[in-house]
């Protein structure tokens, strides 16, 4: 059996998209997915599957039992744990709310970032399968122009962003279902 990580984009975001953890949790279960759980209210999935799950098939069940319409990127445990280590801004965030991985669902080719100039204090990298940001200022008051995450989406690429606090939790999902 192979852990992964799901990550739902958008859901339980103000009153829209709404989802009840524990009903995620069923439709993951009724997908034939292991030793599912949850974390927070935002849609982080970690489960176990004998075989590689397909996106758009938890995307359509998610749909028809919730009515909800999230995108779902889904990564394998060493995916998920090859982003995470590859944070180039983990040893200089001094607040990980304020630190944020935009992981990817495929590799992309380099894209050219903003200036970092027009940018300062923030910080952004990319990474074979993840943007990293530092964004001391917070999230809601990032310089980083729209254009830029619009250029990123017309790859095709699938994107979601965690905080590095939500991404530590989710490690230690992994550690305590690989000790299961």
């Amino acid at each position: 059996m192979q852990s992964y990580v799901a990550l739902m984009r958008g859901i339980n975001v103000g009153k829209a998209k709404r989802i009840a953890m524990a009903e995620l949790r069923e439709v993951y279960e009724q997908l034939g997915f292991s030793s599912v759980r949850t974390l927070l209210q935002s849609g982080n999935v970690v489960f176990q599957s004998a075989v590689s799950p397909r996106p758009a098939v938890i995307q359509k069940a998610v749909l028809e039992r919730t009515g909800v319409q999230s995108l779902v990127l889904v990564l394998s445990e060493g995916e998920f744990r090859a982003a995470a280590a590859a944070d180039p801004m983990v040893s200089v965030a001094e607040d990980w709310s304020r630190q944020v991985i935009v992981f990817l669902d495929r590799e992309l080719a380099p894209i050219e970032l903003p200036d970092p100039a027009s940018l300062a204090p923030e910080l952004i990298a990319q990474g074979r399968r993840a943007f990293y940001q530092l964004l001391p200022l917070g999230v809601l008051n990032t310089k980083v122009p729209t254009s830029f995450w619009k250029v990123v989406t017309a790859t095709g690429a699938v994107t979601t962003a965690r905080n590095r606090r939500t991404v530590e939790k989710l490690l230690a999902m992994l550690d305590s279902t690989a000790s299961d």
